[in-house]
C-alpha cells in the first residue's frame, strides 16, 4: 500500500500543473509553490516506503503494476478534477450553499450511476458481494456521514483557497492519523518515519498558506 499512498498523493503535483495549464484563478509557475508540494511529497515518501513491510505476502509484480498504474490514473484525474472546478464550476462568490449543492450533485450521480459495476464485478467474480451485517451497515453510515462531511470541506477548500492548497490540505490527514493511532492506542508510539513525514508535510503546507 505505501507505493500506492505515494502515488496517489501527487495529485497535489498534477493539480499545479493543471492549474497552471488552464491558468486557474491567474496561477503562475513558482518556485515557492512547487517547493512545497515536493516537500509535502517528499513527506509521504517517507511515510509510506520507508516504514516497515506490512506483511509478507507480496502480489504478483503485474499485478503491483497494474495497481501503480490505476494510482498513477487516479492523481493525474483528481488532479485535472480540482483545476477544472476551480476554473468552470465555482462562482464569482463562493458559498456554502454552492458546495453543498456541489457536494449533492456528486451524491446523486453516485446512487444513479455507480453502483452499475457491483453487480457486474459480482457475476465475473471479480468482487463478490455480500449484504452486510447490521453492524457493518451502521459503520458504514458512519464513514458515509464522514465522506459527506469531508467531501462539503473540499468543495470549499478549492473554492477559497486553491487546488494546490487543497490537494496538500489533503496530505495533513496522514500526520492526524498517525496521531489518532496513538491516542486511541492503535500504536505505542509514532516510529521515526512517521514523524519526519509528518514534520514535511506540515512545513510544505504552512509555505503554501504563506503564500497564499
Amino acid at each position: 500500500m505505501g507505493n500506492l499512498t505515494a502515488i496517489y498523493n501527487t495529485s497535489a503535483f498534477w493539480a499545479y500543473a493543471f492549474s497552471i495549464w488552464f491558468c486557474v484563478a491567474g496561477e503562475r509557475f513558482a518556485w515557492t509553490k512547487i517547493s512545497a508540494v515536493f516537500v509535502s511529497l517528499v513527506g509521504v515518501a517517507c511515510i509510506s516506503l520507508l516504514g516497515p513491510p506490512e506483511s509478507d505476502a507480496h502480489p504478483q509484480a503485474s499485478d503491483m503494476d497494474v495497481g501503480n498504474l490505476v494510482a498513477l490514473a487516479g492523481a493525474v484525474a483528481y488532479g485535472l478534477y480540482e483545476a477544472l472546478y476551480k476554473k468552470y464550476a465555482v462562482p464569482a462568490q463562493p458559498s456554502i450553499a454552492f458546495a453543498n449543492f456541489f457536494t449533492g450533485c456528486i451524491g446523486v450521480f453516485t446512487v444513479l450511476v455507480l453502483w452499475i459495476p457491483i453487480p457486474v464485478l459480482h457475476v465475473l467474480g471479480v468482487e463478490p458481494f455480500e449484504v452486510p451485517t447490521l453492524t457493518q451497515l451502521g459503520f458504514l453510515c458512519i464513514v458515509a456521514l464522514m465522506g459527506l462531511a469531508f467531501n462539503a470541506c473540499f468543495m470549499l477548500l478549492i473554492a477559497f483557497t486553491s487546488p494546490v492548497m487543497a490537494a496538500v490540505g489533503i496530505m495533513l490527514t496522514i500526520p492526524c492519523i498517525a496521531v489518532t493511532d496513538l491516542a486511541i492506542g492503535t500504536v505505542a508510539f509514532i516510529p521515526w518515519n512517521s514523524v519526519l513525514g509528518s514534520s514535511l508535510i506540515c512545513l510544505g503546507f504552512l509555505v503554501l498558506a504563506s503564500r497564499d
